[in-house]
């Protein structure tokens, strides 16, 4: 009987959650984004419809983790191919969560001219934001940011 399970690609990530605990392992995410461009990413993977989320620990504990528990999600930053065709607008900012961690990065904000201000992309994102740094990626759920400056 053949099978109907999709391989995937494990993600190496820390994470916080909303009761203060982190974790250091793996999401899975699958070959093809449900976008149609590539790969699926943390953020479409975090974005997505899914309440619960397969999260294995370092350990292999397997724990199906609340999407909107997730305070964020840090990994190593690939390089993004679009940016090399469009220069984006970045801004080095410090987000302030709920629970008093600072994080501070770029943002990447890609909006028209007519909508190029920090507050007017603050303002379209949906669930989670993405901090950018040489090294690494952090996707903060934007329901415990209390700032940003």
């Amino acid at each position: 009987m053949a099978s109907l399970a999709v391989d995937k690609i494990k993600k190496k990530v820390n994470l916080s959650l909303s009761d203060g605990v982190q974790y250091a392992g793996f999401f899975f995410l699958s070959p093809f984004s449900e976008t149609g461009s590539g790969r699926e990413t943390l953020l479409d993977l975090l974005g997505g419809r899914e309440r619960f989320i397969p999260f294995e620990t370092g350990e292999g504990q397997v724990y199906f983790l609340n999407n909107d528990h997730i305070v964020w999600v840090a990994s190593a930053r690939e390089p993004d191919e679009h940016e090399a065709s469009v220069p984006p607008d970045r801004r080095n900012v410090t987000v302030h969560l709920a629970d008093g961690k600072r994080l501070r990065g770029d943002v990447v904000m890609a909006l028209p001219d007519e909508k190029s201000r920090l507050s007017d992309w603050l303002n379209e994102l949906s669930k989670f934001m993405v901090l950018r740094d040489e090294k690494r990626e952090v996707l903060i759920n934007v329901n415990y940011v209390v700032k940003i400056g």
